[in-house]
């Protein structure tokens, strides 16, 4: 009998195993949803025509039951539900044999609900008849071909295991492109182990970018970053707001960096000649342009 995990119940340590000739329950009558069978192992029922493990014709609620190796001549070896409307919530059918309904065999005036219920390797085929899917059920012809403790159906890489999570990023390693950066699952332009970080937002990641924060350029150029390529060499003009220092560095020996009208606000000193930008520049400011009247009063 291979095995499949159900995680949020316990595993079941009680068995109700039947005899041979012998089926585990039989529900008949008046049997509500109050009636609960819960956290059993129902095993070995055979020498029978149908329902070896249950057979029921009432509504009864059962919870993390696990039906294994029940054997009929005719039909539903785990459970056969002739009438009724039994719920079945976390509930493992494997192991289990006769022609019709391996695991289940369900009439057409039954209708059970199963929710979040593992079918795996009854003989087939393994439910015959309608019932109403409550949702979270797992059906396989195997239970867990890789041993991983997932059932096949929900398992995100056969034959790989589903629990190994070297960065625990929540992301198994067999669907991680980056298993040991718990920041990432695929390489990304930077490649594992490197943010994409884009601290100028202008496309390029830092890491590819010889600017990260010039949202303008990725490579200095000529320039330099924060500098653009027009305006720089012989003549530089710094609008209020840029960096004037920049400007001296990106300048040319001999050059001139306007500034233009309003308040340039620096943060640091403008370091000129030794220990700054050794080189011969001119600094200028943009002045009114003088009326003629004016002009001529100054004569």
């Amino acid at each position: 009998v291979q095995t499949c995990a159900l995680p949020i119940y316990g595993t079941p340590l009680t068995s109700i195993q039947a005899t041979s000739g012998t089926r585990c329950f039989y529900v008949f009558g008046h049997v509500g949803p109050d009636t609960i069978i819960e956290n059993l192992i129902i095993t070995g029922g055979s020498g029978l025509n149908r329902g070896a493990g249950i057979y029921c014709k009432g509504d009864p609620t059962i919870i993390n039951c696990r039906f294994l190796d029940n054997a009929v001549a005719e039909r539903g070896a785990g459970m056969y539900h002739d009438g009724g409307k039994p719920t079945l919530i976390h509930c493992l059918f494997t192991g289990n044999s006769a022609p019709a309904g391996g695991a289940m065999y369900n009439t057409s005036h039954s209708d059970p609900i199963l929710t979040n219920v593992v079918i795996c390797a009854n003989s087939a085929p393994q439910i015959s008849g309608d019932y109403t899917d409550g949702g979270g059920n797992c059906i396989s012809e195997t239970c867990d071909a890789d041993t991983d403790g997932v059932p096949d159906c929900i398992d995100q890489c056969l034959g790989e295991d589903d629990t190994i999570d070297s960065d625990g990023d929540g992301t198994p390693d067999c669907l991680d492109g980056c298993e040991n950066d718990p920041n990432k699952t695929e390489p990304g332009e930077c490649g594992c182990g490197f943010p994409d970080t884009d601290s100028d937002s202008d496309g390029t990641p830092d890491c590819l970018d010889g600017c990260e924060n010039d949202p303008d350029k990725t490579e200095p150029g000529e320039c330099g970053c924060g500098v653009p390529e027009d305006n720089c060499g012989d003549n530089i003009t710094v609008a209020v707001g840029d960096s004037i220092a920049d400007a001296v560095t990106a300048v040319a020996s001999g050059g001139t960096i306007v500034l233009e009208a309003g308040t340039h606000i620096v943060d640091s000193q403008i370091l000129l000649g030794q220990g700054g930008v050794d080189k011969p520049l001119t600094i200028i400011g943009e002045t009114a342009a003088r009326s003629e009247e004016h002009t001529s009063e100054l004569q």
